[in-house]
C-alpha cells in the first residue's frame, strides 16, 4: 500500500473501498472466464480485508 494513504485506506471506508476494488477484480475474471494477474493476490486481500473488517483491532 502506497504510505501516504495508508490512514484514509485503513479506516472502515478505506477497507470497505478496497474491498469492492477486489470484487470487482474477481467479478471481472468470471465475467472473462482468464484468471487475471491479480486475481490470486485480490482473493488474498479480500480474505485479509474481510477478517479485519469482522474483528476490528
Amino acid at each position: 500500500m502506497v504510505e501516504e494513504f495508508t490512514e484514509q485506506l485503513t479506516t472502515k471506508s478505506g477497507l470497505l473501498c478496497r474491498l469492492l476494488l477486489c470484487a470487482n477484480v474477481a467479478r471481472a475474471t468470471l465475467r472473462t472466464k482468464k484468471e487475471l494477474p491479480l486475481s490470486g493476490a485480490m482473493a488474498r486481500t479480500a480474505d485479509t480485508i474481510v477478517a479485519e473488517l469482522a474483528h476490528p483491532s
